[in-house]
């Protein structure tokens, strides 16, 4: 049984602690020009902002409060650089945060506005399903001398459902004119935990800029969508194949992990049942593979309660019996 709840967050809004705002000091913000491009969803705030200590010495913050934002002075972390050899014989440069524990997931987003070509350098994103990458234009508006531009990434992660209640954030990634990466922590989190009755907090996170040219205003902006999906852990996942009368023709049962890289189904096979067998799961998990999907995923529970998936090629046969 899956829990799903949709983790939205604006930039610019760091939050609130016992009515007091949080901001950064100055130089901790994002450069101008810095592209968003991701971000990693972590388990509880990776900020190095020490929030409890400076209440203790500051006590009048929380007896009176000024409303002047409390300074959060977390600094960049800067993505490492790999560099992955692709099945088609190309290099790859991938970025990574090795000392952070969570999901991460980006996408670098070139538009060409001459010919409205998007083109979208991804990252190996694992662990992240229903991944899009979308741009909107709307055209320049006489009237108003306005024309806007909007980057949307989205996708979902999952976590194991067993676990005590947390609090989840999605921390910013952004990428430099030069190509530097980095992340921002300390974004703002979900103001709740996740209690299992399914949907429960949901905020926006979003970056924009404007620039003016004449008498005409460009807005651009890009939104970083992450959905969170809780998912009981499988002790054993099965593949069943299901002809169009839904008799079984043939099924085979592996542990999370050791899902084959390919699979031929029989050439009478309508549809594939991926059954997980989970112990503390009070209904029994199912995904329907219809004939023409290409591939299907299953899920790998990690050390730190998210799941990474494993991806299986279906190889479909005519009902002739040729590919």
């Amino acid at each position: 049984m899956k829990k799903v709840f949709a983790l939205l967050l604006v930039a610019g809004l760091l939050g609130t602690l016992t009515g007091c705002q949080l901001a950064r000091e100055e130089g901790a913000e994002p450069g101008a020009g810095d592209q968003l491009i991701g971000g990693v969803v972590t388990v509880g705030s990776i900020s190095t902002f020490d929030v409890e200590a400076y209440l203790n010495a500051h006590p009048e913050v929380l007896l009176y409060g000024d409303g002047e934002p409390i300074q959060d002075n977390s600094q960049p972390i800067y993505a490492e650089v790999e560099f992955r050899t692709q099945e088609d014989g190309t290099t790859q440069e991938i970025y990574t945060f090795p000392d952070i524990e969570g999901i991460l997931f980006y996408d670098v987003v070139d538009y060409d506005k001459e010919t409205n070509a998007v083109c979208a350098d991804s990252g190996p994103n694992e662990g992240v399903t229903d991944h899009k990458v979308g741009i909107h234009v709307q055209e320049f508006d006489w009237e108003t001398g306005e024309s806007t531009q909007t980057i949307e990434i989205s996708g979902t992660v999952n976590y194991d459902a067993t676990k005590t209640p947390e609090v989840f954030f999605l921390n910013p990634i952004y990428q430099t004119e030069d190509g530097t990466v980095y992340l921002m922590p300390g974004g703002p989190g979900v103001s709740g935990e996740y209690d299992g009755t399914g949907i429960v907090f949901s905020s926006e996170y979003r970056q924009e800029e404007e620039t003016v040219e004449g008498t005409t205003t460009t807005t651009a902006g890009t939104t970083i969508t992450a959905t969170l999906q809780f998912r009981y852990p499988a002790e054993s996942i099965r593949l069943i194949q299901m002809d169009r009368q839904n008799r079984m023709l043939d099924q085979m049962e592996f542990q999370p992990g050791q899902a084959p890289e390919t699979l031929t189904p029989a050439a009478e096979t309508a549809y594939i049942l991926v059954e997980y067998c989970c112990k503390n799961s009070p209904e029994v998990d199912r995904e329907l593979i219809p004939r023409r999907e290409e591939s299907l995923t299953t899920y790998v529970l990690q050390p730190s309660g998210f799941f990474h998936t494993q991806t299986t090629q279906l190889l479909w046969e005519q009902e002739g019996g040729t590919q």
